[in-house]
């Protein structure tokens, strides 16, 4: 297990790590006017909102709605190391995604319907977590994040390790409708503009894709993911 510690702002994201115990400090603009809401917190200090922009000068553009909370997050494994674990889980794997406001939605599906585990490449993603977790809207507690340094040099683990692979592609024939999930899934969604790489889908155990109408735009990376969730979910509870 990996722990890492960083800042994260947003006020819904502060307010749910406030009981927590990953929470270490909290943050928030002394010129609100809610702040005495926040005044039986022990962990909370009431700054001036420039103290709490200095916290995050190397996120252009973060909106930290004049919230930050430093976090201990634990929740981060090396695959081999999660393995060891043997988790009967299923994972959903992001691979190359362009929008960094993908991965907070996708993070939220996940939760929402039950899968509590993304595998993440760790050298593109690492020092861009606040953003992600502050995408989450709160989620990302809830969320073990596997780290790698290359998906395609994973997937034979998984297959040992009695996981099926499926990747999300729009040129199969193979629908969803139809597809029956095993009872691990290693799930593959590709980058926005490119999709999955090739090498990918070649190991890959099954290819699927979304039936839509001919006429429509292809769906959202993060729209894709939480269909394929919620029919995970409902199969699996024969709800479809």
């Amino acid at each position: 297990m990996n722990i890492s510690t960083f800042w994260i702002g947003g006020k819904q994201n502060v307010i749910s790590v406030l009981n927590e115990n990953i929470c270490l400090e909290v943050l928030i603009d002394e010129k609100r006017k809610d702040i005495k809401n926040y005044k039986i917190f022990n962990k909370v200090k009431f700054v001036s909102k420039k103290l709490i922009d200095k916290k995050f000068f190397n996120l252009p553009g973060y909106n930290h709605q004049g919230f930050a909370a430093y976090i201990k997050y634990e929740n981060i494994y090396e695959i081999n190391e999660f393995f060891k674990l043997k988790q009967n889980t299923d994972i959903i794997a992001l691979d190359d995604l362009q929008d960094i406001g993908n991965y907070g939605t996708i993070i939220r599906s996940c939760v929402a319907f039950g899968i509590n585990t993304i595998l993440l490449n760790k050298n593109k993603l690492t020092k861009k977590l606040p953003i992600i977790f502050k995408n989450s809207a709160g989620s990302f507690k809830d969320i073990n994040i596997i780290y790698t340094s290359n998906i395609f040099n994973e997937i034979i683990k998984f297959q040992k390790n009695n996981f099926s692979v499926i990747s999300l592609d729009t040129k199969t024939n193979n629908s969803l409708k139809k597809f029956k999930w095993s009872d691990k899934n290693l799930i593959i969604l590709g980058s926005e503009d490119k999709g999955i790489k090739k090498n990918i889908l070649k190991k890959s155990d099954y290819i699927i894709k979304i039936e839509i109408e001919k006429n429509s735009e292809s769906l959202n990376v993060a729209q894709a993911a939480s269909i394929c969730m919620y029919d995970l979910v409902s199969k699996r509870n024969k709800l479809i």
